[in-house]
Order: C-alpha cells, then sequence, then structure tokens
C-alpha cells in the first residue's frame, strides 16, 4: 500500500508542477499581449482584436484548469475502482469453495 500511495504522491506532484509551469506560461503570454497592446497599439481595430485574444486566452486558461481538476477527479476513481477490483479478484483467488468450482 505505501508503493501505490507513494506513486499517487508522485502523480499528484507531476500534476502540481504542470498546472504551476501552464499557468505560468499563460501568465507570460497575457503580459505579451498586454505590451504589445499597449506599446504598439493604443487604439483601433487591431487593439480590439488583441483584447478579444487576451479574453480567449484567459478561458483557455480556465478551460485547461477545469480539464485538469475533472482528469485528477476521474483518475482517483479510476483508481478506487481498480483496487476494489483488484481486492475482489485476491479474495476470490483465496476462497477454496470459489478454486473447487473451477
Amino acid at each position: 500500500m505505501y508503493i501505490k500511495n507513494k506513486s499517487n504522491q508522485h502523480i499528484s506532484n507531476i500534476s502540481s508542477i504542470r498546472d504551476a509551469e501552464n499557468k505560468e506560461r499563460m501568465g507570460e503570454i497575457e503580459e505579451i499581449v498586454r505590451v504589445i497592446q499597449n506599446d504598439y497599439v493604443p487604439n483601433g481595430d487591431l487593439s480590439e482584436k488583441i483584447l478579444n485574444i487576451l479574453e480567449d486566452i484567459k478561458h483557455l486558461s480556465n478551460s485547461i484548469d477545469s480539464n485538469g481538476k475533472r482528469i485528477e477527479s476521474v483518475w482517483s476513481q479510476s483508481k478506487n475502482e481498480f483496487m476494489t477490483l483488484n481486492n475482489r479478484v485476491q479474495k476470490l483467488g483465496e476462497d477454496p469453495n470459489f478454486i473447487s468450482k473451477y
């Protein structure tokens, strides 16, 4: 059980690291968009398009966060179901009545 917990912690750590890296990258992209907007295109249609792009980036960032949480939830549920199934199979293998039937 210790190895499984260690493995799960490792996966959780990797997920947290990747999440932090993605947030950092999104922050860098948002900053680049702000610099372009403020320094190069103070007004006009292009400025509005850049604002729209920034909103799209924020939406994508939120989607990434939401999907990451969903993936972690599904992973946890799948892991629990697998462990339950594994325990049941082990118990069937240890049951002398089951073994004698087959």
